[in-house]
């Protein structure tokens, strides 16, 4: 019998955020580009504006719109291989997410 059910809302089990900006950095980093952790950390969980708007905004980068698709494509094929791209929480961590969330509510 099923007592539980976790729904994964990208972050609470799995860390895909790390994972996606290692990738991006990887992308930009052949133009000489870095994008900081607390930029990075300004666009997780939000709608509307992507980290390439926020390349634009913050490193004064303007990219065409078939740069900015294959950058996006390259970001996204890299997060696959990136030697850190999905650790699995253990059940410690994941308690302590829950409790963070907790306290935000």
């Amino acid at each position: 019998m099923t007592r539980a059910l976790v729904f994964d809302f990208d972050g609470l089990i799995l860390d895909t955020e790390t994972a996606l900006h290692i990738s991006i950095n990887e992308v930009l980093a052949p133009l000489g580009l870095h994008l900081a952790r607390e930029d990075w950390q300004e666009l997780v969980g939000t709608v509307g504006m992507s980290w390439i708007d926020l390349t634009e905004q913050r490193l004064g980068v303007r990219w065409t719109e078939s740069e900015r698709l294959s950058v996006r494509h390259s970001a996204q094929r890299g997060l696959r291989f990136c030697e850190k791209a999905v650790i699995p929480s253990t059940p410690s961590s994941l308690a302590n997410r829950a409790a963070d969330i907790s306290e935000v509510q």
